[in-house]
């Protein structure tokens, strides 16, 4: 399969006004766990799923919305790594009030791994709070405006705290959705997370 974003091969449902999508990025050997997601994402109410094989999870990020078809600026949009399974009524989104544009899931850990295991209960904690940044995590929900006007940064060694950063500061608050993300491989280990800060507070003082 060529390293581009292709739609996961399910006929979609009938339209309704709010549509929701997914973008699973993937590495091409990791196809068989994508298209686990992308099945979690179609049992919870997903409308589309793209999967994305670019190089680089802020570029497969990308390029997956980018592959997405036209629609409305409410649609829903869902980041969703591939080592990551979406329990829950998806369809909750579709009434959700316009105001709400960025949302994060509770996470749960499968992985059996002890450093993952706290890092679980730490963004659980963060995102409970509302703590700068709520998007830690292998899943990001927001309307199709915001992704269109906040990209995630290429040169970001934590793309997902970068962009939640950057959204928290361009003034988008994050709810709390009534669904799980169950994680399936261990997180980062502490010595990926040297540029963590420095990340964060360059994405504060520069959003895109």
């Amino acid at each position: 399969m060529p390293a581009v974003a292709t739609h996961d091969g399910v006929s979609p449902p009938v339209a309704s006004a709010v549509r929701m999508y997914g973008v699973v990025p993937t590495r091409e050997a990791e196809m068989e766990w994508a298209l686990e997601t992308s099945a979690s994402l179609r049992k919870g109410g997903v409308d589309d799923v793209v999967i994305s094989t670019v190089r680089g999870l802020s570029n497969a990020k990308n390029v997956g919305f980018s592959s997405l078809p036209p629609g409305n600026r409410s649609d829903v949009v869902l980041f969703v790594d591939n080592d990551t399974r979406i329990e829950g009524d998806l369809h909750w989104f579709r009434g959700r009030p316009d105001r709400e544009a960025f949302w994060v899931p509770r996470y749960v850990n499968r992985t059996g791994d002890p450093y993952s295991a706290l890092g679980v209960v730490f963004i659980n904690g963060i995102n409970h709070l509302h703590l700068w940044p709520a998007s830690i995590g292998p899943c990001i929900v927001v309307r199709r405006w915001v992704a269109e006007a906040h990209s995630f940064n290429p040169k970001a060694l934590l793309e997902d705290l970068w962009f939640g950063a950057t959204l928290r500061k361009s003034g988008i608050p994050c709810t709390l959705a009534p669904i799980q993300a169950h994680v399936h491989r261990p997180f980062s280990s502490p010595r990926h997370w040297t540029r963590t800060n420095r990340d964060v507070h360059a994405a504060m003082k520069n959003p895109q």
